[in-house]
């Protein structure tokens, strides 16, 4: 099954895809907390911003962003999007709708 979700984190913590399925029921839709909590557990911390609004910029190293209340995508510091489903992707102003932008950092590093 391909899951943007379990894409997403693979990208950001450079984890199989594979090891990360394991940990989630891909039976049941993987949300905004089961991605954060996923985070946590291997050291990350995560600060959201919520919008409606299409542009919205990058304030750090690398995020997860949740589009057209559909999927999630990857955005790095320079603005361009990782997009697993749709790779002609590059930018969020590529989307209708961006639900929320959530910055993640590793613990203990810049």
């Amino acid at each position: 099954m391909n899951n943007s979700a379990i894409c997403v984190l693979s990208v950001i913590t450079g984890n199989s895809y594979t090891d990360i399925e394991k940990d989630f029921n891909l039976l049941e839709r993987i949300l905004e907390v089961h991605i954060n909590s996923y985070l946590a557990r291997m050291g990350y911390e995560v600060y959201t911003q919520y919008t409606q609004m299409c542009g919205a910029f990058p304030f750090a190293k690398i995020h997860y962003c949740y589009v057209n209340n559909a999927h999630y995508v990857v955005m790095f510091q320079n603005g361009k999007v990782y997009d697993p489903i749709n790779s002609s992707s590059h930018s969020l102003d590529d989307y209708a709708v961006v639900g929320y932008i959530a910055g993640v950092n590793k613990i203990g590093y810049e």
